[in-house]
Formats: structure tokens, C-alpha cells, sequence
């Protein structure tokens, strides 16, 4: 089944919508501090999930999906308050140092499990730290970043020798 980019839209609203409701069905996600979206989103790809492979595959107009991304990261950019950060003080300066140690051993398992698996360790890192960081020069933001980086990569290595992991 395919979804053009009109039905693709119509969809989203209502995982808004289906998102709005759940989240006042369950309170945990507010307090957990989850965006409606991504609790439709969420709704959507269970249900994709679920109807894959047994009574109908969908198929997605992606036309604006990165549009609606840097719609949802820019929203999300403008929840956040100056003043929750100095209210925050030393635990947001703390939760910084957690979060790029984080970002440094995701890197080093993404390089581990890409020596292991016997392919290039840079292929390690696009499947690390680089598929959470958003771009501040460029509108890619988690899997598009990802994505925009991985064609940087192939095209880069295809003047050198051919890894085995990036064809």
C-alpha cells in the first residue's frame, strides 16, 4: 500500500492527535517529558510493525520527511528555557559530561562491533554517536544525519581503497 505525501501529512496530524490522547491516558509519558509526536509516531510504527509482512505493507511518500524534521527538531529547540538551564545550574554541566561520555562510548562499541564484524571502524562511528547528533550546519537531524554522513563517507572512500563494510 502506498501513502503519498498528502496522506503521509493526514497521518501525522492524526499521530498528533492519537499522541495527545495517550499521553493524557498516561501520565508517566508527560512526566517522563515525551513529545506528543513521538508518541504517535511511536503508535504508527507498532502498528506498521504489527500489518507488515501479514496483511499489507505501507509504504511512504518520504517527499517531506525532511521538512517535518527539521519542523519537529526546531519545535523541540524552542521548548528549551534559559532559565531551566541556570535553575539547573551544576546538574545540567553534569548531565553534559554524562552525556558526551556517552557519545565517546558509543563511538568506541560502534568501532569494536565494526572491527569484529570485520568492516571499516569508521562505519563504527556513523552507527554511533552520529545517528543522535543533529547538524548545525546542515538540516539533517538523527537517521538523516546519519544518512548524509554515510553518502559523505562512500563518496570519500570511493577514490580509495574499497572497505568492505561501505559499498
Amino acid at each position: 500500500m502506498k501513502i503519498n505525501a498528502v496522506q503521509m501529512l493526514a497521518l501525522a496530524a492524526l499521530g498528533v492527535v492519537a499522541g495527545t490522547w495517550l499521553k493524557r491516558r498516561l501520565p508517566l509519558l508527560d512526566r517522563l517529558n515525551v513529545p506528543t509526536p513521538i508518541v504517535g509516531g511511536m503508535l504508527y510504527a507498532v502498528a506498521a510493525l504489527a500489518l507488515h509482512d501479514r496483511w499489507v505493507n505501507i509504504e511512504a511518500d518520504v517527499v517531506l520527511r525532511d521538512l517535518l524534521m527539521v519542523a519537529f527538531m526546531t519545535t523541540i529547540g524552542l521548548s528549551a528555557r534559559v532559565q531551566l538551564i541556570r535553575v539547573g545550574g551544576a546538574r545540567v554541566v553534569w548531565f553534559l559530561g554524562i552525556a558526551s561520555l556517552g557519545a565517546v562510548l558509543q563511538n568506541l562499541l560502534g568501532m569494536a562491533m565494526a572491527h569484529a564484524l570485520g568492516v571499516d571502524a569508521r562505519l563504527g562511528i556513523l552507527t554511533g554517536s552520529v545517528s543522535l547528533a543533529g547538524g548545525r550546519r546542515h538540516r539533517w537531524h538523527s537517521a538523516g544525519h546519519s544518512r548524509e554522513w554515510a553518502c559523505r563517507a562512500r563518496r570519500r572512500l570511493r577514490s580509495r581503497r574499497r572497505p568492505s563494510g561501505l559499498r
